[in-house]
């Protein structure tokens, strides 16, 4: 990604060795509109299928569609600025998930922005967390958050079945980790995995 004007994308040079394994860049540019007011970009994520991609900086984020090679911004530029994101982005589903900072409400919170609607806090999922967000990830449908005050919280993400651009955060655990680490920024990753599948599998290459 650059921040200037729009960039060719890069093809590789013709080669007389044709392989499935060729590889092409695409060069994003960020939107003038919001990196002249939100440099330097912090965080950045990609969905799997990397066709979505996503940016937050000083405050605020914005995401970018592959298919229609379009950004969407925030419409409201005071929601823009009201935020900024503390823990990373992440994308679920058709949801961008980030850990933030509340500014005018003096809170930290995790949030869940739906893609298909407009970039506004009125269609977001608020959750309210005790301290800075300062680690996420996910592993399915569950969402593990690490905060400054040492905890570790684990959600379910569920769909709303009245509404499929709702998302429900529901809390399933939390558990005080303050003893494994000797300052919470010393924690530099946190990730869920199936353990029991993974020995399993060691089990049987053995």
């Amino acid at each position: 990604m650059a921040d200037g004007g729009p960039l060719p994308d890069f093809n590789p040079p013709p080669s007389n060795h044709q392989s499935s394994h060729t590889k092409q860049w695409t060069i994003v540019s960020i939107p003038h509109a919001y990196i002249s007011s939100s440099w330097p970009i912090r965080y950045t994520a990609c969905d799997s299928t990397g066709h979505w991609m996503a940016v937050a900086g000083r405050t605020g984020l914005a995401y970018y569609n592959d298919h229609n090679k379009k950004w969407k911004l925030f419409g409201n530029e005071t929601q823009e600025k009201d935020f900024i994101v503390t823990g990373g982005v992440l994308w679920w589903k058709d949801f961008l998930v980030i850990g933030c900072f509340n500014i005018s409400a003096n809170r930290d919170e995790v949030r869940l922005y739906p893609r298909e609607a407009r970039l506004e806090n009125a269609y977001c999922t608020i959750e309210e967390v005790d301290a800075q967000v300062l680690l996420l990830n996910r592993l399915g449908d569950r969402l593990v958050v690490y905060c400054a005050n040492s905890h570790i919280s684990l959600y379910q993400l569920t769909l709303d079945e009245s509404n499929p651009m709702l998302a429900i955060l529901s809390k399933v655990q939390d558990v005080d980790a303050s003893a494994l680490s000797i300052h919470p920024a010393c924690v530099v990753s946190i990730t869920l995995t199936h353990l029991k599948t993974e020995a399993r599998q060691r089990s049987g290459e053995g």
